[in-house]
Order: C-alpha cells, then structure tokens, then sequence
C-alpha cells in the first residue's frame, strides 16, 4: 500500500503546491531555512500518520462489515470522477461551515508557530497544517481506511506524504520567481496538468480493482 500512497501523492503535489507552498514561501526567506523546512514537512507527515493510524483503525474495525472494499470503491469512483470532470473538492469543503471554521481555527494557531527564530517550532506547524481541511488529504485518507488496519492505515500516509514532496521541493528550491503566480503560471505545472486528470484516472482504476479484491476475498459472517 505504500506505493499506491506515494503516486497517489506524487499525482496529486501539484495541489499541494497550490495549498501548502504559501505557507513555506512565507518563511523561506529567513534564516535556518532548510531545518525549518525539515521540521515542518516532518510534522505535516506525521500527522497525516497519525490521521492515517486513526481511520486505518476505523477500517479494521469495521473489517467483517466489508468497509474496506466501499472505501476502496468510494476513492476509486471519486478519481476517476476527478480525472474526467476535473472538479476541485476543495470548493465543495469550503461551502461545509464546520470545515471553514476548522480552517480559520488552525490557520491562526499554524501562524503562532510559522515565523518562529526556532527551527524546531516549525514542527508544531507542520503538525496543525496536516489538520486543514483538505480535499486530497480526503482521498488519502479514504485509501488508508481501505489499507485495513491501524499500521497499514499509518503507512499509507507517510507514503503519501512523502509523494507530495517533489514537487513541492522542487518549486521552493528550483524556481526564479517565489511567488504565488508559480502555482497557476508557472511553464513547468502547466505542462504537468496535461498528465493530472489521467494520472487520477489511472489511480481511481487501482483502488476499483482494489475494492473488488477485497470485496471477494472478505470473510463471510454468518451471525
């Protein structure tokens, strides 16, 4: 499941970029840039363990209920919807009121912390920024409940946070212009776009294969 984790995040970096570059173009400039930087994607992929341990949790509880093989379907139909209609969850989440006060909540706690002299601080950044409301991070963790249990589930988010990486890497250490414009403007992402909708295509298709191996091979409760 590890693999799956990482391209699903490697697919999917160019949201990231969209979502989380801000906030690291916002001390980038400062001094200790590189172990600020460590100890915030640090925090930021240990949460997403964490979140992932959680629902990995879920799913193995729920195991003898066939839970796992509808999550893999849910995520599976939710990218191939994705890829072919090229819609943005994130628009959907912003219009649900408990998700938009949890992003107005974490974001100023995530400031306390994000222009911190110490670099360590940053953890603590990182950490809340796993939290914010995010449609991608959804669909990770819709794979991690179907992963089937608690260290699968905690797996499966460290390897999709890492396959967020590159990409995010690469725009804070390989651009000329350190701007929000990199997002949206940049050649080199709207090159990448052309592959985005087929790469979650391709991703959706796995997990659907992946919810009818489970689905056949779920034990059968008789009680």
């Amino acid at each position: 499941m590890f693999f799956p984790a990482l391209f699903l995040g490697l697919t999917g970096s160019l949201h990231c970029v969209g979502m989380c570059a801000p906030l690291t173009f916002a001390f980038m400039q400062g001094q200790k840039f590189v172990q600020k930087l460590f100890f915030y994607q640090l925090g930021r992929i240990l949460m997403y363990s964490i979140l992932g341990m959680g629902v990995g949790y879920v799913g193995q509880a729920l195991f003898f209920s066939n839970w796992q093989s509808y999550a893999a379907f849910l995520l599976g139909g939710t990218l191939i919807l994705a890829g072919l209609f090229s819609f943005n969850l994130d628009r959907i989440t912003d219009k649900i009121s408990v998700l938009k006060w949890l992003s107005q909540k974490v974001s100023v706690l995530i400031g306390q912390f994000l222009f911190d002299e110490k670099p360590y601080r940053l953890f603590f950044a990182g950490l809340l920024n796993g939290l914010l409301p995010c449609g991608l991070v959804y669909f990770a963790l819709l794979g991690a409940v179907a992963a089937g249990t608690t260290l699968e589930g905690g797996i499966f988010m460290i390897g999709f946070g890492i396959g967020t990486l590159p990409l995010l890497l690469a725009s804070l250490f390989f651009s000329k212009n350190l701007s929000r414009k990199i997002n949206t403007k940049h050649f080199i992402f709207q090159k990448l776009k052309i592959i985005y909708p087929y790469a979650f295509i391709v991703m959706g298709i796995w997990f659907f294969g992946m919810g009818i191996f489970a689905w056949q091979n779920a034990p059968i409760n008789c009680h």
